[in-house]
């Protein structure tokens, strides 16, 4: 997967990513992603392994450094996750470890430069109908996520974070060629 681009609030952009679908067999997947622009770089590994009875296990790890009004930060994240399927259903568990780093502040009183270290945790559920993944023509999907982390020994600070997303796939009567 290859890209360039040019949004309003991030500049001109490049993508580059590749992954092999059946690294070292039995349908185990390692990806990388590198994504630049003029106010973000990231770059991200992924490895996927499928497990028996409709699971899989998951582990990222990835860079991010991004530039703010008034200062920037750096940004290391690492998780790991299991996903389990139930025909229509699927579910998500998992544990994110997150360093974040300010520096390159123009005024230090208002950005101060710190460091953070925050441990999450992550469940999801995603309801899917939809008749084919790649190229739906009917049905609909809905998907939310719960992240948190409260402070203490292993988190160095608390929040909540809830997202949701969903569609509905409505055919319009054209017809494929």
């Amino acid at each position: 997967q290859a890209g360039l681009g040019i949004s309003s609030d991030e500049g001109a952009m490049a993508l580059l990513g590749i992954k092999e679908r059946d690294f070292f067999g039995n349908l185990k997947s390692l990806g990388f992603e590198t994504r630049l622009t003029q106010v973000k770089q990231s770059a991200k590994v992924v490895f996927d392994m499928p497990l028996e009875n409709a699971k899989a296990f998951s582990v990222e790890g990835g860079y991010q450094n991004e530039d703010f009004i008034g200062f920037k930060e750096k940004r290391y994240a690492a998780g790991t996750s299991l996903k389990e399927r139930y025909l229509l259903h699927r579910f998500e568990q998992g544990i994110i470890f997150d360093n974040s780093s300010t520096y390159d502040s123009s005024d230090p009183a208002l950005f101060a430069t710190s460091d953070i270290f925050i441990t999450s945790l992550q469940l999801g559920y995603t309801l899917d109908t939809r008749d084919v993944i790649l190229e739906p023509s009917r049905g609909y999907f809905f998907n939310t996520q719960l992240l948190g982390s409260l402070k203490g020994s292993i988190s160095e600070a608390s929040y909540y974070k809830l997202k949701a997303s969903g569609g509905y796939i409505l055919p319009v009567g054209l017809t494929k060629l």
